[in-house]
Order: C-alpha cells, then structure tokens, then sequence
C-alpha cells in the first residue's frame, strides 16, 4: 500500500526535529551552529542516497518559510500586494533580512552570494518599489538552479507544497479591465453567494488546480527545464481540468465554457488562457507567476477534503 508517509521525507522530519532539540554552540560559525546528527546504514549506496536526499529535503524546508517570509515582509514595505514571479528576489529578501545565507554547490554559491550583496544594497538605500522590480528583472536573470529546484518544489509538490500544507493559497492578480471581463462572464452553476463570488471562487479554485499541476511558472526557471524531464517536474495544461470540473460545474457547462470549442472572447477558458497563459503551444500553457499573489494562511478559510484528506482553501 502507498501511504504517504512512504519514502524518505519521513526520516528527513525526524532528523530535522532531532537537531532542533539540540542547543546551539555560541562559538559555532556554521548555518547550524553546532548542531550534528550521525546516521548509520547497513550500506554505503543506501546511505550515500540517504544523504544526498536529506540535504535536498532541508534545503526545501528552508525556502518554504523564507518564500513565504519575504512576500510578506515586501508586501509589508511598499503597501500593495508582491506577486510570486518575484519568488525568488523575495527568497533573497528574507535571507538579508533575516541573516540567513546556504551552502550551494560549486560556481552557485558564489552566484547566490552576489545577487544577496545586491539585495543588501537595495535594503541599506531604502529603495522603492520601483527600484526593487529593477532590481527583481536583474536577479531574475540569475540562474541558481539549487533554489529554484525546491522552490518549484514548494509550489506544486503534492504532499509537501504550500496548499497542501496550508501554508498559503493562490490569488489572481488582475488589472481593471481584466476584472471587469470576470465579473462579463458566465456563473458558475455552482456554489454560494452572489454570482461575482461565484465567478471569483472559480477562479480561486482553478488557479489552486494549476498550482497542483505543477503549471505554475516562475519568473528565471531555466528554459532547459521546459519540456525536458530535467529538473523539477513543471507541466503545461490546457486549463481546463476537466476531472474535477467536469463534476463540479456539469459536463455540458464545462464543455460550453472549457471545451474545444468554446467561444472566443466569451468563454472561461478564453479569459483564463489571455489573461493567465505563458508559453502557450499546442501541448497547453503554464500560468504566469507574476499573475498571482500567494495568500498567506491567516487570509484563507481552509477545510480538509473528505476524499484525498488534502488541506484546501473553503470556497463559497
């Protein structure tokens, strides 16, 4: 049977709150100020994968918070929502802000200490907005490929992402214009409250679907992982998700609106594809990160689902 705690993440949590419990070494310079574990295996191959794993699993749970940290501490400086395509600035962020710095591989390391001295820079400045999205275009050219991995990772992974963890859920981000083409489109037959809460809890729900597809791009993911089995498994979609909308909305309004042949300019999956689509081509798209702003945990409703006992943001 496949349980979810099959695998190695398991013994990677065990590991990790068994060095928490450990205090710290005042003297001690290294990220963990200290602190050891020692594992043994009846095998060398076994332990050597083991290792390799563990430090992938820890990396992963350092970004996690840091993402999650850094969207909010900006969002917090300027005053107006941050969208995830500045992921990977935000990550930077929270590592100045927090003194927090990794041990990459190689060439990387010396890459990520640069783009954080420049991150540094902006914060001793007090720069603006406007000179953190100049700021943000220059680092996003950067390609550190030991934290763009997990932080693919935290975003779609099916256990141990941000929505299954509720941690944070998916919002649009969306110009005047394109909310007034929403609120033009047809509702939804299904849910509560009134048809723009109807039509906006669609779109909650789609975006969380895109989010679980791993079709979710972020700005500076290295085009070699594109279309490649290389790197963090990211996947284009036709957007329409038709498993489960299929028997939430009803086939025939799902065909009208997601299908084929649903009419231009007039239809769900037309609005969501202009409005959302990056790197459109005939195998489908993947959603544009800077579209879509991460809801912290505190913003959201959440509930379990009795089905695949997943975490989920409560719609109406």
């Amino acid at each position: 049977m496949d349980h979810q705690t099959k695998g190695d993440e398991p013994f990677q949590e065990l590991i990790s709150v068994q060095l928490l419990d450990q205090p710290a070494r005042v003297e001690a310079t290294s990220p963990l100020r200290g602190r050891k574990s020692l594992i043994f295996s009846d095998g060398r191959q076994a332990a050597s994968r083991l290792s390799g794993k563990l430090k992938n699993f820890s990396l992963q749970d350092s970004i996690r918070p840091l993402l999650l940290a850094g969207l909010r501490m900006l969002e917090e400086r300027f005053g107006e929502p941050v969208p995830l395509g500045y992921a990977y600035p935000a990550i930077l962020y929270a590592c100045a802000k927090l003194d927090v710095n990794f041990r990459l591989p190689g060439a990387e390391h010396e890459e990520f200490v640069r783009d954080l001295r420049k991150v540094y820079g902006f914060i001793r400045e007090d720069g603006d907005y406007t000179e953190f999205r100049d700021l943000a275009a220059t680092l996003n050219k950067t390609h550190v490929k030991s934290v763009r991995a997990p932080l693919a990772r935290v975003l779609a992974n099916r256990h141990t992402g941000l929505l299954p963890l509720a941690l944070a859920a998916p919002e649009a981000v969306l110009t005047e214009n394109q909310r007034k083409r929403l609120h033009a489109l047809p509702v939804p037959p299904a849910g509560t409250g009134t048809d723009d809460e109807k039509r906006r809890a669609l779109l909650d729900l789609w975006l969380s679907l895109s989010f679980s597809a791993g079709s979710i791009l972020v700005e500076g993911t290295p085009s070699e992982w594109i279309d490649s089995k290389d790197g963090p498994a990211l996947k284009r979609s036709s957007g329409r998700h038709t498993s489960v909308l299929e028997k939430l909305l009803t086939v025939k309004w799902h065909r009208a609106q997601f299908g084929a042949n649903a009419k231009p300019d007039a239809s769900w999956i037309d609005f969501l594809a202009t409005t959302f689509a990056q790197n459109h081509n005939a195998q489908g798209f993947f959603v544009n990160a800077a579209k879509v702003r991460l809801r912290p945990e505190v913003e959201v409703d959440w509930r379990r689902c009795g089905h695949c006992t997943l975490a989920q943001p409560a719609t109406p």
